[in-house]
Order: structure tokens, then sequence, then C-alpha cells
């Protein structure tokens, strides 16, 4: 059977070697297996031989918590992209401009042609 801290070395391993194309659901399931894992790891302690393996699972973290701040950031960027336009549209709806959702009784239109 494979010792948790292996287990837990071929995961991030195996999330790193195909980090670019990863999304934050494949994140998700990481951390729910990584959490898992690391409760069996707080159940006994490390043997030497196995903290070359803890290294380098801390390596590894460095890249996947990077990739997962990637990621924040091109979300956060489309977050804004949608409140700056529910924004626009606020003004629209809310500025009293015919039909775009403002009172027409109080509207105005001039004809010129007269």
């Amino acid at each position: 059977m494979e010792q948790p801290i292996e287990r837990l070395k071929r995961l991030s391993a195996e999330l790193v070697a195909r980090l670019p194309e990863c999304e934050m659901e494949d994140f998700d399931s990481y951390m729910a297996e990584r959490e898992q894992i690391f409760g069996e790891l707080m159940q006994r302690n490390l043997q030497p031989s196995e903290h070359k393996d803890a290294k380098l699972i801390l390596q590894l973290d460095k890249q996947i918590i990077a990739r997962m701040m990637e990621l924040k950031v091109e979300a956060a960027g489309h977050l804004d992209k949608v409140q700056q336009g529910q924004k626009t549209r606020s003004v629209y709806d809310n500025a009293g401009y015919g039909s775009y959702g403002g009172n027409q009784e109080e509207s105005f239109f001039f004809d010129r042609r007269r």
C-alpha cells in the first residue's frame, strides 16, 4: 500500500504536470484529496527518509499556488467586466431616457419638421 506522503507527492506531481490546462474544479478535487491525506499524516510522524519527499511537495506547492493565483486574477478580471456592464446598464435603465426604463411621461420629443 502506498504511504500517505508518497500519495501526496504523486498527487501533487500529477497536478503540476497538467497545470497549464487546470481549472478551479481541478484544484477543488486536489485540495479535497490533499486534506484527506494530511489527516492521515497528522496521525503519525514523518520518518527521516520522508523529509526529502516533503521538501519536494513544498516545491510543487509553489507552482500550484502560482497557477491558482493566475486563475484568481483572471476571475477577478471577468468579474470586473460583469460589474462594469451592470453599472452601465443601470445608468441607462435609471436615467429616464425614453424607452430605456425612465418615466416616459417626463420625456420630451421635439419635432423640427413643422
